[in-house]
């Protein structure tokens, strides 16, 4: 799996950056992750954010194998959970901050994203962007 990736921040007008990210790869498992988390009035739910969305949506995704075919879910499903489960735990914590979202995930040939708020995804390929 060849992946090239970046990130680029800028604080602009705040006294501290209040945005988050994270990247996860697992080489053996053909999975690579991705997240960008802009905070609101801190920086404590984009981090708590970074920290915990991957982890739910692998641990939603590990259980339907285990499930008969007609009972799994469509990832779009598993991703709207994991958001979910990110807000109730950032939410259960007190954090009292918000943030939007921009995820991606790639397993071997498999592509999802999934956004929250107004902050997006671009995917560069041969072609040009998505």
């Amino acid at each position: 799996m060849n992946i090239y990736w970046g990130i680029s921040e800028d604080i602009g007008h705040r006294s501290r950056m209040e945005n988050a990210y994270s990247l996860r790869i697992i080489p053996e498992e053909n999975f690579f992750s991705a997240g960008v988390f802009d905070g609101h009035i801190d920086p404590q739910a984009a981090r708590v954010a970074a920290d915990t969305l991957t982890t739910f949506y692998r641990g939603l995704c590990s259980r339907e194998p285990a499930k008969p075919p007609s009972g799994r879910r469509p990832n779009r499903e598993l991703l709207k959970e994991a958001y979910l489960a990110a807000d109730q735990y950032i939410t259960g914590r007190g954090v009292a901050s918000g943030t939007v979202a921009a995820t991606l995930f790639i397993e071997g040939s498999r592509f999802w994203a999934a956004n929250v708020g107004d902050v997006r995804i671009i995917m560069g390929t041969d072609d040009g962007a998505l």
